[in-house]
């Protein structure tokens, strides 16, 4: 016992706590403290980030549903009407709805001057929908609805950007793939919803969007963050619904979405090996390590025949 406690003593002696390396900190953690400072420079004292790049949609047959609002939309990211931003407030409005579109740079000039020109297999449209470069040019309404469109990357400092012009109040759709989005919308407004991206389209030329799909445009399954459903998630599914899109009100949206994760895993393998790598046995094993990892996690996605028969 003598020899256990001076061997114990002199441990704490010579002990030595291991220096940290720099720069290395964890990535959500950093993401949180940068969207939070940007939040408390901007006078928001929840110390939180709002989204930017806006796109509004208004109409008149929402008004009055179950969740009172005004619907409108507003696409945030650095190109907020790009291809999938474009093509659902092109889509929106071309049904009748109140759009405003936010874009930059060439693409802003285009659509300012021209209008959005969407195309698809059943032909070309081009649509006078109003754009902006900046959220802070739209004047927000009581029962405004935000849709986030850009890049996972993006999403920090567009929630940063829109926090300085946009209601507390405003209920946030995330448009977006990837399953984190949700989770910092949700530290600057209390409704946040997730939508599960099944749209393929393009977005190469100022002013142009392309869509691949004839009939139904794409779609588009939303719902409450983290689960539910309201009055919101059911308005702004119809809008969709009478817009081209398939779209339901699912109170498990996020399962859906951490399916598009594994489905999208097929596609480094195919841009390693060409179209052909779709169908190499690869894609099975890596969607099988895919959902492994979930598994691991505790993450339940929605079942590969329920998947395939939406």
């Amino acid at each position: 016992a003598d020899f256990r406690a001076r061997r114990e003593s002199r441990r704490e002696e010579t002990r030595v706590e291991p220096p940290r390396k720099a720069g290395r900190r964890h990535p959500t953690r950093q993401r949180d403290q940068q969207v939070g400072a940007e939040a408390q420079v901007q006078g928001l004292d929840h110390g939180c980030e709002r989204p930017r790049y806006v796109k509004q949609f208004r109409s008149s047959h929402l008004e009055g549903s179950p969740a009172d609002r005004r619907v409108g939309a507003r696409v945030v990211g650095t190109r907020v009407a790009g291809a999938i931003g474009g093509a659902v407030g092109g889509r929106l409005f071309e049904a009748g709805h109140d759009v405003t579109l936010i874009a930059r740079g060439d693409h802003l000039r285009a659509l300012q001057a021209d209008g959005l020109t969407l195309g698809a297999p059943g032909g070309t449209v081009t649509l006078p929908v109003p754009a902006v470069g900046h959220p802070g040019e739209l004047p927000f309404a009581p029962g405004d609805v935000v849709v986030l469109a850009m890049k996972a990357q993006h999403t920090a400092g567009a929630l940063a950007d829109l926090a300085r012009v946009a209601p507390p109040g405003v209920a946030v759709f995330c448009a977006q793939n990837g399953v984190d989005n949700e989770r910092m919308a949700l530290r600057v407004f209390p409704d946040v919803y997730g939508v599960a991206v099944m749209l393929p389209a393009t977005h190469l030329e100022p002013g142009v969007v392309e869509v691949n799909s004839a009939g139904l445009t794409g779609l588009l399954d939303l719902g409450r963050y983290t689960k539910g459903v309201d009055g919101t998630a059911e308005a702004v599914a119809g809008a969709l619904e009478g817009a081209t899109f398939g779209s339901v009100a699912r109170p498990d949206v996020m399962r859906w979405k951490y399916n598009k994760l594994i489905m999208n895993l097929g596609n480094s393998i195919e841009a390693v090996c060409g179209p052909d790598g779709r169908t190499s046995p690869l894609v099975g094993l890596v969607r099988d390590e895919g959902l492994a990892a979930l598994a691991a996690a505790g993450i339940e996605p929605v079942p590969r025949e329920e998947e395939l028969a939406r």
